[in-house]
């Protein structure tokens, strides 16, 4: 049987990079293209104006679909992509530099899907690493359960506080580096892409205004998104071909998805499952288009992995 390109490997993806107080889109320098990596270079890049009265705007870079799909004759037809950093507040340059990859979907990785359980979660897990003793552990719990009451009672902006406060005590008791990979000995140089973006070569490269400084997270930002940290939504069970595939939560038009007996590589764990989440993600089918708990059915979905 001829192999076709399942839908989600012929997207167009849709970066969104950072705030930025600025309306007017600059086309990119031919010349200054050269200075930036060629396999990097976006197909498009500028601004999309969010208050026409600010001023503001918001920096975009955009990757058109390199595989056309067989099956849609249109351009127009093809689903787009967003890649959204975390922080809240940081830019996702930093993942299109730091994390290049061939893209076919979007997937927040290790993010905060019910914050209430994970902040709970942080001193038996480094007491269990031998990174803090009992009289810590103790003491990150007392934080934890102040965190935890703050979700309980919806008071949101607190509870991001006292999440902070967990973290930074963690931080201060392990000397760790960084808590994004305990075994770090150094911080993650996130430095090196502030510097690369806020060349002026690379400015124009990607069209960006040159008076503009370019920032890996934004405080701004991340203020606005503050009561939003914490929050959280109801959880359903996911099957697919009748037998439970992990589990979905949405909250309006974000999802997010459980691929169970997975580990990091999940597309080469469950490799059927993850093709049905990401196509029906994508055309909004079943848990993902907000509708009751219901089987998946698979239709000629197992090619590509036989």
């Amino acid at each position: 049987m001829e192999y076709s390109p399942p839908l989600f490997l012929n997207l167009l993806f849709l970066l969104i990079a950072a705030v930025l107080h600025h309306s007017t889109a600059i086309p990119p320098s031919p010349s200054a293209a050269t200075f930036y990596p060629k396999q990097a270079l976006p197909t498009k890049s500028g601004y999309l104006t969010v208050n026409p009265t600010t001023g503001s705007s918001i920096f975009y870079t955009f990757y058109e679909a390199q595989c056309p799909n067989k099956n849609t004759s249109k351009i127009s037809q093809t689903p787009i992509l967003m890649w959204l950093q975390d922080g809240p507040g940081c830019s996702s340059m930093l993942a299109n530099l730091g994390k290049r990859v061939n893209l076919g979907g979007v997937a927040i990785g290790n993010g905060l899907t019910d914050p209430g359980v994970q902040v709970a979660t942080h001193g038996v897990n480094a007491y269990n690493l031998g990174l803090i003793n009992e009289k810590q552990k103790a003491i990150l719990e007392e934080l934890q359960f102040e965190a935890v009451g703050f979700v309980k009672s919806g008071n949101w902006s607190e509870a991001t506080n006292a999440r902070t406060n967990v973290l930074n005590a963690l931080t201060n008791m392990t000397g760790l580096a960084t808590l994004y990979d305990f075994r770090r000995l150094i911080p993650y140089q996130d430095d090196l892409v502030a510097t690369f973006l806020n060349n002026v070569e690379v400015k124009r490269a990607l069209g960006v205004n040159e008076l503009l400084v370019f920032e890996v997270c934004s405080d701004v930002v991340g203020d606005a998104l503050k009561d939003d940290v914490m929050k959280s939504a109801a959880r359903k069970v996911w099957r697919v071909d009748g037998k439970v595939a992990g589990y979905v939560q949405r909250w309006e038009s974000l999802s997010h998805a459980v691929v169970m007996n997975a580990g990091h590589l999940v597309p080469t764990d469950q490799g059927v499952n993850t093709q049905v989440m990401i196509q029906d993600w994508v055309l909004e089918r079943g848990l993902f288009a907000g509708e009751e708990t219901q089987d998946i059915q698979l239709i000629d979905l197992r090619v590509m992995f036989e």
